[in-house]
């Protein structure tokens, strides 16, 4: 064989050589190996950076905890917090979430105890918060069943 075959390795006709030059794999010390690009950092906002999971306890109060005037968004409150009715019988509380899809704001509203659900769009957090104390006050939720997905059952090809 031609001297010029020869891999870094240093075995003439290396097959991991070969398929490095062939861009069918990447095998580190073999002739055509790529070093792989390095990560960018992640670009994140300081105060996610900072964030020391040793800190975190099961406290309600402080800066996520209940405001110091609840009469503004009291039933939102109360369906979020409340877990024993008046009666003394339990009850699960609702569940909410927040999420930016599509370039607007979303939430949605999970009512645990009978598998409902409700989804809403919204301009901003301010607005969020005044809409759904509107809608729980008023009773008027646009719940639905909840579609609960089941695992797809693995089918043979033949």
């Amino acid at each position: 064989m031609h001297p010029s075959n020869r891999c870094q390795c240093g075995v003439i006709g290396c097959a991991l050589g070969v398929a490095n030059v062939k861009k069918r794999r990447n095998a580190k010390g073999h002739t055509g190996y790529k070093s792989p690009p390095k990560r960018k950092k992640d670009v994140m906002p300081r105060f996610l950076q900072n964030f020391d999971p040793q800190s975190a306890s099961g406290d309600v109060s402080g800066p996520w905890g209940p405001p110091d005037d609840l009469t503004e968004y009291e039933a939102l409150y109360e369906y979020l917090t409340t877990d024993t009715l008046d009666d003394g019988s339990s009850r699960q509380t609702l569940s909410l979430s927040i999420f930016w899809h599509d370039g607007r704001l979303k939430c949605s509203l999970n009512e645990r105890e009978h598998s409902l659900v409700a989804f809403y769009v919204v301009e901003s957090l301010s607005d969020l918060w005044d809409f759904l104390e509107a809608k729980l006050r008023a009773n008027d939720v646009s719940w639905r069943q909840q579609v609960h997905s089941s695992p797809r059952k693995k089918t043979r090809r033949s």
